[in-house]
């Protein structure tokens, strides 16, 4: 065995983990009732959300960065942190699958970027948001070095 194969092979390529983000999302049975726990309280519907790779995040850089060249000739890139945001979530949430036309078409919107921000608060995006980079293992440097 090569001494690489470890990192060749790793246990598991893609993390997926439920998230609750907000006691508005209740699960409902097929006639659309909201479905109760034994003691009477709804039965939470958590989003399914999955980890980034390296690459998918540089092609969403990539989508989200401007370059450009300012009134000297100076070339200029812009990061849109915003646009970002927005592709991540759509990226790394599993279901409900913003990019399906019927989440979009009930949400009204065109884009799928467009729906996380549409159905969810803004604390529930944020919660969104950081559960998927913290799966990705975006956030683990930040931590670290706030504790430090």
């Amino acid at each position: 065995m090569s001494k690489f194969s470890d990192f060749l092979n790793p246990v598991s390529a893609v993390e997926e983990r439920d998230v609750y983000v907000s006691d508005r999302f209740v699960r409902r049975n097929e006639k659309g009732e909201i479905m109760v726990d034994e003691d009477g309280k709804p039965v939470l519907r958590p989003f399914r959300i999955r980890s980034i790779t390296q690459e998918e995040n540089t092609s969403l850089v990539k989508a989200c960065t401007t370059v450009y060249r300012d009134k000297t000739g100076q070339k200029v890139s812009e990061f849109d942190r915003i646009k970002y945001s927005q592709m991540m979530v759509v990226a790394g949430t599993i279901d409900p699958d913003f990019k399906s036309k019927e989440i979009c078409d009930g949400l009204g919107v065109v884009s799928p970027n467009l729906a996380p921000g549409k159905m969810l608060f803004a604390g529930e995006y944020q919660k969104l948001a950081d559960a998927i980079a913290d799966a990705s293992g975006i956030n683990d440097d930040l931590e670290e070095a706030a504790k430090n």
